[in-house]
C-alpha cells in the first residue's frame, strides 16, 4: 500500500531489516545526500563536552551565527563522514521554538544537494510544507520545508552562480 508515495513496510521481523521496503515508489528528480543531523541544546559548553568527553566525537568549528543570533557546533566522529550538530538559539530568534521540552531537540535533517531551489520547489510538489525559503548563510544556500511530522529538512548546496569551490567567473 502506498502513502504519500512511499510503500508501507511491515514491521521488522526479530531485528532482520525487509529488503525492498525503503523503494521510493515515485520518480526521484534530484540527487539528495545525508551530510549531518542538528539537534537544538540548551548549553553548548555542556553539549560539546558531553559528546567529546563521553563519546569521543571531535569538534571540528564552532562559530557564533548573525542570522539566527545564536551559534552552532559541528562534531564528527573518528572516521566518520556524517556530522552531528548542535545548534542553539536565543529565544529572540526566529529559529528558536522554545521553551524547550525534552523530545524537542530534533533541529533539523541535513541533505546537500545541487540547486537548493529546485530542490525546495520539487519537495514542495510532492508534498512537503514549506519552512524557510531559499536564502544565504555564509558560504552555503539553504532552504527549509518540514517532513509529515513537522520535521525540519535542511536543504543545503552552493550559492546560485557559485560552485562549491567558489564564484563563477
Amino acid at each position: 500500500m502506498a502513502v504519500r508515495g512511499y510503500k508501507r513496510c511491515a514491521p521488522s521481523r526479530g531485528g532482520r531489516s525487509l529488503m525492498g521496503c525503503g523503494v521510493p515508489t515515485r520518480r526521484i528528480l534530484m540527487r539528495y545526500t545525508l551530510v549531518y543531523v542538528g539537534i537544538q541544546v540548551r548549553d553548548m559548553d555542556r553539549s560539546i563536552a558531553f559528546y567529546r568527553d563521553v563519546l569521543g566525537m571531535q569538534v571540528v568549528r564552532r562559530q557564533h551565527v548573525p542570522e539566527t543570533g545564536g551559534e552552532w557546533a559541528e562534531l564528527r566522529s573518528i572516521g566518520s563522514k556524517q556530522m552531528l550538530e548542535l545548534n542553539w538559539y536565543p529565544n529572540a530568534s526566529k529559529f528558536f521554538a522554545g521553551p524547550y521540552r525534552n523530545g524537542d531537540e530534533l533541529d533539523h535533517i541535513a541533505f546537500e544537494c545541487e540547486d537548493v531551489e529546485r530542490a525546495y520547489r520539487e519537495l514542495l510538489e510532492k508534498g512537503a510544507r514549506p519552512g524557510h525559503r531559499p536564502f544565504a548563510e555564509g558560504n552555503s544556500w539553504l532552504a527549509y520545508v518540514e517532513d509529515p511530522d513537522g520535521i525540519w529538512i535542511e536543504l543545503t548546496g552552493p550559492i546560485p552562480g557559485q560552485s562549491a569551490a567558489g564564484p563563477s567567473d
